[in-house]
């Protein structure tokens, strides 16, 4: 029982030659947990947003309080999961299969992009659909990635790709992946994030939305 690898280190070159239905639903089921408990804590904020937001003097400097707190927050839950799945297999098998350095490379990708994911999450949460946007995130991770399933040469560049440490240069240094740009991406998607909800939140503010 392979558990840490299998739920957070990705899917391995070796079954993309068959259509990989499993081994997808083993990486989106701990984003699945994450994203709806993201979703849950998001929520109960919600309810004292206009008040917290009067106190903050205005949306935009409530939106940077806002946005990076949750970042910080939502980064360590990131962390936390496949935490558990070490510490799970390390319970299980008695010993772990993985080398420290590549566990630390398969931690390093997952929150990257979970930062990423909680990015866009905190983006849309200023629009006005709230209530599926797990759904949402679900459905670009897994069609990203079996859309580079289909098409090999566009799959270094399908957002669902680049938290797997086993489609990464770190695992196949020859077909993976460039981790740096793909990394570079991310952090430039979390930037976008952040900039469009100051955009949304300005444009509501002026239209005098809480």
């Amino acid at each position: 029982m392979d558990i840490f690898n299998r739920f957070f280190a990705g899917i391995s070159m070796e079954e993309i030659d068959t259509f990989p239905l499993l081994p997808l639903g083993c990486w989106l089921l701990p984003i699945g947990v994450w994203l709806l408990a993201v979703g849950f804590c998001l929520g109960m904020d919600r309810k004292n947003r206009r008040f917290a937001v009067i106190r903050y003097g205005g949306m935009q400097k409530w939106w940077k309080h806002y946005f990076f707190k949750n970042m910080i927050y939502g980064g360590l839950a990131a962390g936390m999961l496949p935490l558990a799945g070490w510490l799970a297999e390390l319970l299980v098998l008695r010993h772990l299969r993985g080398s420290i350095p590549e566990t630390a490379e398969v931690f390093a990708l997952w929150i990257v992009h979970g930062m990423a994911l909680l990015a866009l999450y905190l983006f849309l949460d200023t629009t006005r659909i709230k209530r599926i946007i797990p759904a949402m995130l679900l459905i670009l991770e897994g069609m990203t990635f079996l859309y580079g399933y289909r098409n090999k040469k566009a799959a270094p560049f399908m957002f669902g790709i680049w938290g797997m440490y086993r489609q990464s240069s770190f695992y196949d240094r020859i077909g993976g992946f460039p981790v740096l740009c793909m990394v570079a991406l991310q952090i430039a998607i979390i930037a976008g994030c952040y900039l469009l909800g100051i955009y949304c939140l300005k444009r509501k503010e002026a239209e005098g939305v809480q």
